[in-house]
C-alpha cells in the first residue's frame, strides 16, 4: 500500500476562509480544494472560478475538497454542546430555536441577551479549528505552525 506524502504547509486561517467559502448557503455551489503539493487553496462556485484552476482539480488525491460547516457538524450540534456547558438551563430553548428557519440569528440574539455571545464566538472558533485540524490530519495535510 502506498501512502500519500504530507502536504506543503497550509495556514489554519486560510483553511478557515476556505471552510467559510465551502459553507456558503447562497446557492452558488461553492467548493474549495487544497493543493497537496503547494498548500494553495482553490475556490470555485457557479459564479466564480479561479483562473489558475488546475485541469486535474477533481483528483482528490492531489486536491482534497474542503468540507463545509455542515459536513463537520458545526451547526446545531455545536450550539447544543455550548448550551450544555455554558447555559444548561436553556438547552431546550436551543432545540426549539433550531427547529425553525432563521435559527442562527435567533440563537445569537438569545446569547446576546444572556451576555454569552463572546463566549459563544470563542467556543465556536475553538471547535472550528479543532475540526479543521482533525480533517486535515485525516487527509494527511500539514497545518503550518
Amino acid at each position: 500500500m502506498t501512502t500519500i506524502p504530507r502536504s506543503a504547509p497550509i495556514s489554519i486561517e486560510d483553511l478557515q476562509l476556505a471552510l467559510d467559502w465551502a459553507s456558503d448557503t447562497s446557492g452558488t455551489d461553492a467548493m474549495a480544494y487544497v493543493c497537496r503539493s503547494t498548500g494553495r487553496i482553490y475556490v470555485v462556485s457557479t459564479e466564480h472560478e479561479d483562473p489558475d484552476l488546475p485541469a486535474d482539480i477533481a483528483d482528490e488525491a492531489k486536491y482534497p475538497v474542503v468540507p463545509s460547516r455542515h459536513d463537520l457538524r458545526l451547526g446545531r450540534r455545536l450550539a447544543v454542546r455550548f448550551a450544555q456547558q455554558a447555559m444548561p438551563e436553556r438547552v431546550y430553548d436551543i432545540y426549539d430555536i433550531f427547529s425553525q428557519r432563521g435559527a442562527y440569528s435567533r440563537f445569537k440574539e438569545m446569547l446576546q441577551q444572556a451576555g454569552k455571545l463572546d463566549d459563544w464566538y470563542a467556543f465556536e472558533d475553538q471547535a472550528v479549528v479543532a475540526a479543521l485540524r482533525d480533517w486535515a490530519d485525516a487527509h494527511e495535510l500539514t497545518i503550518a505552525a
